[in-house]
């Protein structure tokens, strides 16, 4: 394992254990070990959740709103929110969220799509009930 950082001293690269560590600078190479671990995992994640889906999805850009979207729901509770979101996520639907901010408090709008023609819209929307989810088919501007 090669390890550098400025924290233990800019001109050294410790390798393995060719060169002795203080303990201040083993606990920054374990650290460094676990946010590798942990990064990696996160990456697995990604790829889970992405899977299929184009490279633009990937990098979360907006999509273009034309045609027809299926409204999942609208919600204030943020982990309400998250699990539908993994639902569509796990089922591969895309989806995206819409933030609507009123005099009552603001509301997430979750709809999966933009889909074209109807016809798609309409069987996402019979695909959501096996999912445990209800939708309902909206035109989009």
């Amino acid at each position: 394992m090669t390890f550098t950082t400025s924290a233990i001293d800019p001109r050294y690269t410790v390798t393995g254990s060719n060169y002795p560590l203080s303990a201040k600078q083993s606990d920054l190479v374990a650290l460094a070990e676990r946010m590798k671990a942990v990064e990696g995992r996160l990456a697995r994640i990604e790829a889970v959740v992405t899977k299929g889906r184009p490279k633009a999805a990937a990098a979360h850009a907006t999509p273009r709103l034309e045609g027809f979207a299926v409204q999942v729901g609208a919600f204030r509770d943020e982990e309400t929110l998250r699990q539908a979101r993994a639902k569509l996520a796990a089922a591969g639907i895309a989806h995206y969220t819409e933030r609507l901010d009123g005099s009552a408090g603001g509301l997430t709008r979750l709809r999966a799509g933009p889909f074209s023609p109807r016809e798609a819209a309409e069987r996402v929307r019979a695909a959501l009930e096996r999912i445990s989810l209800h939708g309902q088919v909206v035109p989009l501007p």
